[in-house]
């Protein structure tokens, strides 16, 4: 088994079909925005109030992603160490132990979300119209996130035995699923009711549950994969303390970001605060901008996801200078594309924007910030491969210290005093997130090149 797990760890065969699946992800996501700028209501135009909303309560389903992430982090992290150890048993016990954790993560976090929406989200003093979007969908999301939660683990244990391809064709499916979901409900289209921004939400909770079962049943069926319902009775304590000992800080720099990001998006959502409808340009400006800085991100974050697949295989089998070279090569490749991509749609931005039925004050203060991408997305791209190393190495204390400090020492600080103090708008809180990014990825680069990493190894390979 080892030696067809070996075969499957190369940087290509992991990293490209979790970036065929992300940008497809991306694509969907896009679709749904652009489907949701077109909302009309009895005849009234509620595109720009919808995409603010769902938007808004996006940066909360990032963060229900990051509690998922503490768990799939972990448990791949051990997993594919074991399996670079070569010790099947242990890496048979953590793919149960992740499931079992995930399973009820999910459940506290469904029930936790769906009483907690509206309260969150009053906080925000939305306007009418915005504040029913986002708990419509907040509400629906949450009541059903388990799904979300079993689908990324099944995707984590799949990937952390060299399977890559297979979750990215379900969720491909399950992506072009909702997008048909939210064309019917949006338009009412076939025969659906017309829910608009809640017909968005049902979507995408069914079809994240969709994938999650096909991608337990593919499980069951894969021989190096040694997870069957039974091993529930017998799941060790041990293998849960192990994931979470990487999994909690691992998750910890994630979390304290996606805070940090909700942090900043309540001071957009205030710069409209008191505003008449027509002129609150600054919450959907900033959203439709980051529909740009997520498509850049995504070419670096696939590969930090492979470069901490590789990186943990490989110092699980005493390979540790042979990470240390990759984790650079892979740096310097992803560095360059996202500096050339960000140029690109810099220079195309207003004909892509033109796609979007928005205001034009938005489409000129949306066509501002996308400039601004060409020096946040290179930067950031420090942190999601040097990162994402040294999680792979075992070495996860330090990144979630100096992520707290920066994110916030630099982040959120610089963001309320560019944008609210300084009233520098939407373009001094996009400022501090790249100042954010450079630090915290120059700091990364100099830990990693350090190798101090190289003695936080959880398991010894075996001889």
């Amino acid at each position: 088994m080892d030696n067809s797990i070996s075969k499957r760890m190369s940087i290509l065969i992991i990293t490209i079909p979790i970036l065929v699946e992300n940008l497809l992800r991306f694509f969907f996501s896009f679709a749904d925005m652009f489907m949701l700028s077109g909302l009309s209501l009895d005849g009234v135009r509620m595109g720009d109030h919808a995409v603010a909303a769902v938007g808004l309560v996006l940066n909360f389903v990032f963060f229900i992603n990051i509690l998922y992430l503490m768990i799939n982090s972990g448990a791949s992290i051990v997993i594919t160490q074991y399996n670079g150890a070569k010790n099947i048993k242990k890496a048979t016990q953590t793919v149960t132990a992740g499931v079992f954790l995930a399973a009820v993560t999910g459940i506290i976090i469904s029930l936790a979300m769906f009483f907690l929406a509206e309260p969150i989200l009053s906080l925000y003093r939305l306007n009418e119209i915005r504040f029913g979007f986002a708990v419509d969908y907040f509400t629906i999301f949450s009541a059903f996130s388990l799904g979300l939660a079993m689908n990324s683990i099944f995707s984590t244990v799949l990937r952390s035995y060299g399977y890559s391809r297979e979750p990215m064709f379900i969720n491909m499916c399950a992506n072009a699923l909702n997008v048909f979901g939210n064309y019917c409900f949006i338009y009412g289209a076939f025969g659906f009711p017309q829910w608009g921004v809640a017909g968005v939400a049902v979507s995408t909770v069914f079809s994240q549950i969709l994938a999650a079962a096909v991608m337990f049943f593919m499980i069951l069926k894969k021989k190096d994969i040694y997870f069957r319902l039974k091993n529930f009775l017998k799941i060790k304590l041990q293998s849960i303390k192990e994931i979470l000992k990487i999994g909690v800080p691992t998750a910890g720099e994630s979390l304290s970001y996606n805070i940090a990001m909700i942090v900043m998006n309540f001071f957009v959502a205030q710069m409209d605060f008191g505003l008449p409808p027509e002129a609150q340009i600054n919450l959907p400006a900033y959203n439709y901008a980051f529909i740009f800085a997520r498509f850049i991100l995504y070419f670096a974050y696939s590969t930090g996801q492979g470069t901490q697949i590789i990186t943990s295989y490989l110092v699980g089998a005493g390979r540790k200078e042979e990470a240390y070279r990759n984790v650079f090569k892979y740096f310097y490749f992803s560095f360059i594309l996202a500096l050339l991509i960000a140029a690109v749609l810099s220079l195309l931005r207003n004909t892509i924007l033109h796609i979007f039925p928005m205001e034009n004050d938005i489409f000129i203060l949306c066509s501002s910030l996308v400039i601004f991408t060409m020096l946040l997305e290179p930067g950031r791209t420090f942190n999601l491969i040097f990162i994402n190393g040294l999680k792979g190495s075992g070495d996860v204390n330090f990144p979630v210290k100096m992520g707290i400090a920066s994110m916030w020492g630099i982040g959120v600080l610089f963001a309320f005093l560019f944008g609210i103090v300084f009233k520098f708008g939407v373009i001094g809180i996009w400022l501090a997130i790249s100042m954010d990014e450079w630090t915290r990825g120059i700091i990364m680069y100099f830990r990693w090149k350090s190798k101090i990493w190289q003695k936080k190894a959880l398991v010894k390979a075996e001889t």
